[in-house]
């Protein structure tokens, strides 16, 4: 299918199309909107006619995005961001402020980064820094678009025109509640999290992906564990954790925090090794090389002072 670019109309309707997409109910959307669930309707089959795909499909019970659906939605999400650094870099146009726009994936930004984003401000208060969460997809297209400075991910870019430090290592573990049986013990065995319900972070995850990649060396699929759902949010996940509701695969550095507080325990997984290396990208071209090396510094210090914390 080709689209003529003089057909897309990037307007109003598609901020229409994000809360539909989000709230997979026209009715629904429209109270949100303040309109009729009608015209909700009909702004929607207008970009559908624009773009000559179907964006939703119908259930009987509520609207499901097609694929088509989800990636007018990750050009959507971009858009908005670089309009947002558009006014930022307008509101800010002095020599001596800046505006520091990072992306980082939700493994990342659930870790120590948004700490280092904190005392990076504090230690530039001329500065604004604004934190963007995204896929490893997104966030090397809004790099290359210049939507944002930097971006923070545990997967590789394939662009030639980025490049990359390395913040730090990190692998994963075993999140579990503080009084499961394995709270006490050395790591969990493969055969055993075999018989745990598991929270998985989604298919498309950095987590998920080594995760898969992992227990394939050792024969295994995803089928043959008790996977019992599968989310996104890593906030969400640690609170079933926290509350019994099954274990998950996370990373290490993503849980400093709330094996400190004493929300939950991680321990190793056995047998298999999931290391990964977390990297800061930014374009070639630019020249930012003080700036990723204070976050570098600052990454690294914090790092060290909350595993110091962990050991004692």
């Amino acid at each position: 299918m080709y689209i003529k670019e003089h057909n897309i109309r990037y307007d109003q309707r598609y901020e229409t199309l994000m809360v539909v997409r989000s709230l997979s109910n026209y009715t629904a959307a429209g109270c949100v909107l303040c309109l009729t669930p009608s015209a909700v309707s009909r702004q929607i089959h207008s970009i559908e006619q624009e773009l000559g795909c179907a964006l939703f499909t119908y259930d009987g019970k509520k609207l499901i995005a097609t694929k088509e659906c989800d990636l007018v939605g990750e050009y959507v999400a971009r858009i908005r961001l670089i309009e947002r650094r558009m006014g930022g870099d307008l509101s800010y146009p002095a020599s001596d402020c800046q505006h520091l726009v990072i992306g980082a994936t939700p493994s990342t930004q659930e870790s120590i980064l948004s700490d280092v984003v904190d005392l990076y401000q504090t230690n530039h208060p001329e500065t604004q820094v604004t934190l963007h969460s995204g896929n490893r997809r997104v966030l090397e297209a809004m790099l290359c678009d210049r939507a944002i400075d930097f971006a923070v991910a545990e997967e590789d870019f394939s662009s030639d025109e980025i490049s990359f430090i390395v913040l730090d290592t990190d692998h994963l573990v075993v999140a579990i509640a503080n009084d499961s049986p394995y709270a006490t013990a050395n790591g969990i065995t493969l055969q055993q999290l075999k018989n745990e319900n598991l929270i998985m972070r989604a298919g498309n995850s950095g987590t998920r992906i080594l995760f898969d990649a992992g227990i394939r060396t050792e024969g295994l699929t995803p089928n043959d564990f008790r996977i019992m759902m599968e989310l996104d949010n890593i906030s969400t996940i640690k609170k079933l954790v926290a509350e019994h509701y099954g274990v998950s695969i996370l990373s290490q550095k993503a849980c400093i925090k709330d094996v400190r507080q004493g929300s939950f325990k991680t321990v190793p997984l056995l047998g298999l090794s999931m290391v990964r290396t977390i990297r800061m990208f930014y374009r070639k071209n630019d020249r930012n090389e003080a700036v990723l090396h204070e976050i570098l510094r600052i990454y690294q210090s914090i790092g060290h002072s909350l595993s110091s914390d962990q050991d004692h």
